[in-house]
């Protein structure tokens, strides 16, 4: 598990930060929505990169253990839901 938590933990660092500019460019009083909608769309992008990086990681985490392939199999399977919840702009 050492080889995914690094890039795990990105992935939720990326996906915390486009929900905080998605609350920015959708109730935003003020005019800074252009800009948080500018810096959305670069976080879900590295958002994306991120869970790219995690989906490359998995096989080599857990190459010789079937349990481990399928409890980090559900983790993808989460993280890819929880991406898809994210605003796409």
């Amino acid at each position: 598990m050492p080889g995914i938590t690094g890039p795990y933990a990105d992935f939720l660092r990326r996906t915390a930060c486009a929900v905080g500019l998605y609350s920015r460019t959708r109730f935003s009083a003020t005019g800074d929505a252009r800009d948080a909608d500018i810096a959305l769309r670069e976080a879900v992008e590295e958002r994306s990169c991120a869970l790219d990086e995690l989906h490359r990681r998995v096989p080599d985490a857990v190459r010789d253990d079937p349990d481990a392939l399928s409890a980090h199999g559900t983790l993808l399977a989460q993280a890819r839901r929880s991406a898809d919840q994210v605003v796409r702009r």
